[in-house]
């Protein structure tokens, strides 16, 4: 008897590869079962790398904690999908990795990991304030103008 086998892939996607510090994004993982067999259950392992603090996902079957999305079971044919919503918290390039391990033999896993770059923009918040030295100023009075810029 030939033991079980399937093709399990992955493919990961993002909303926004150049967001500003501050955006909300969304990861979008797709996991598909290209078969000859049924899987009994498949983990994905997608943790966010540092500079992404996560808010919450969705999933059309199983569960996401900690990084590990755990599908109980993926019919030959079949697909589920995972979105996974986290703020940017860190500028400049920040690459965010999945892999899929189905309970099974893969005998392709050249599609069983993905990854996606986006590169958080820096954003500045700016206050002025501006003043004047002489609040009742005559004709030819001298008077002088201070402007403070701050980043906030």
């Amino acid at each position: 008897m030939v033991p079980p086998s399937s093709d399990v892939a992955v493919i990961k996607n993002v909303n926004n590869s150049n967001p500003n510090y501050g955006d909300i994004i969304e990861w979008s993982i797709i996991v598909t079962n290209n078969g000859p067999d049924d899987v009994e259950s498949v983990n994905v392992y997608d943790v966010l790398p540092k500079g992404l603090e996560y808010i919450d996902y969705t999933s059309t079957s199983g569960q996401y904690s900690d990084g590990l999305w755990e599908i109980d079971y993926l019919k030959n044919g079949g697909s589920e999908s995972l979105a996974i919503r986290c703020v940017v918290k860190a500028l400049g390039t920040i690459r965010n990795s999945v892999e899929v391990v189905p309970s099974q033999y893969d005998w392709n896993r050249s599609n069983n990991k993905d990854s996606e770059i986006v590169t958080g923009n820096p954003i500045a918040d700016l206050s002025l304030i501006k003043s004047v030295n002489v609040s009742g100023a005559n004709y030819l009075d001298l008077i002088k103008w201070s402007l403070v810029v701050t980043n906030n």
